[in-house]
């Protein structure tokens, strides 16, 4: 007995293949796997390193040398060790807000693109007003309310992140309302929840990602600026937005200090946003 293939398996596997080769076939997602390669050996070779925080003050200020590749800080601490820490705590904080605030996005848009009425209205109208107000302004507000902190931060940037989502969100919720498949579904007496967790999710949470990886590094910069400014993370844990600002006493003595993490920064951002763009190029919207 032959077995007819599902046509809508065959185009899912073929879509599938496409999309695993196209990050390669790009240039953008070349350069950009090829500058996460060296943004992750960098980290690998800063957390193997130790204690980020152990004080050598006999060593303080060291020139970058085969024993410290990229020098000491004025406490003597490697900074190597400290750049790899503060990607760990800077990239895992940026990956909280991503999470959390496409999370968040997904189930309000979601909601307010197939309800409608009132609460569509309402969850349109609170977007429109924490869309006014520019995402660092708002997220300085929440940490001003709150104070500093790793989770503060988070929170801060997540709620600032989650109303440009959310617009998203609505506009694939109502865009997949519309689709065919959607329509069928219904008038085959489908229920509507089955219908969300089969047809729409699906499709909406897939391309809010895309969209929300273009974000990625715009959020790392976000975690950088907020903890120069002592809005952040607070010292003396590793944090390449802290290190920054920490750099800027001994700048003269030692400019390693203030070259070395805003180069990892616009390294690691530039790697981020090629990514996202060969993503986008997988995912035409």
């Amino acid at each position: 007995m032959t077995v007819a293939a599902d046509p809508n398996l065959s185009r899912y596997v073929t879509r599938r293949k496409s999309r695993g080769a196209t990050i390669l076939a790009t240039t953008s997602g070349r350069i950009g796997l090829l500058l996460s390669a060296v943004v992750i050996a960098v980290l690998i070779a800063g957390l193997v390193r130790g204690n980020p925080n152990s004080v050598h003050i006999a060593l303080r200020l060291h020139a970058p040398s085969l024993r410290y590749p990229f020098g000491t800080d004025e406490f003597g601490r490697d900074e190597l060790a400290r750049i790899g820490y503060g990607g760990l705590t800077s990239l895992s904080a940026a990956a909280l807000v991503l999470i959390i605030a496409t999370a968040a996005a997904l189930v309000l848009g979601t909601v307010a693109g197939l309800l409608g009425g009132l609460l569509d209205l309402v969850i349109a109208r609170t977007v429109d007003v924490l869309l006014a107000v520019p995402t660092i302004v708002l997220a300085l507000a929440v940490i001003g309310a709150l104070g500093p902190g790793f989770v503060h931060l988070v929170l801060a940037l997540s709620v600032a992140y989650i109303a440009w989502f959310t617009r998203m969100a609505r506009a694939f919720a109502l865009a997949s309302r519309r689709r065919d498949d959607v329509t069928a579904a219904r008038l085959a007496g489908v229920s509507w929840l089955r219908v969300v967790c089969s047809h729409v999710l699906p499709d909406v949470s897939t391309r809010l990602w895309v969209v929300s990886t273009l974000a990625l590094g715009d959020i790392i910069i976000s975690i950088a600026g907020l903890s120069f400014l002592g809005l952040g993370i607070q010292p003396p844990a590793a944090e390449w937005g802290a290190m920054l600002q920490q750099s800027l006493d001994s700048f003269v003595q030692a400019p390693w200090l203030l070259v070395i993490p805003g180069l990892t920064i616009i390294v690691t951002v530039a790697a981020v946003n090629l990514i996202a763009d060969a993503l986008r190029e997988m995912n035409p919207q």
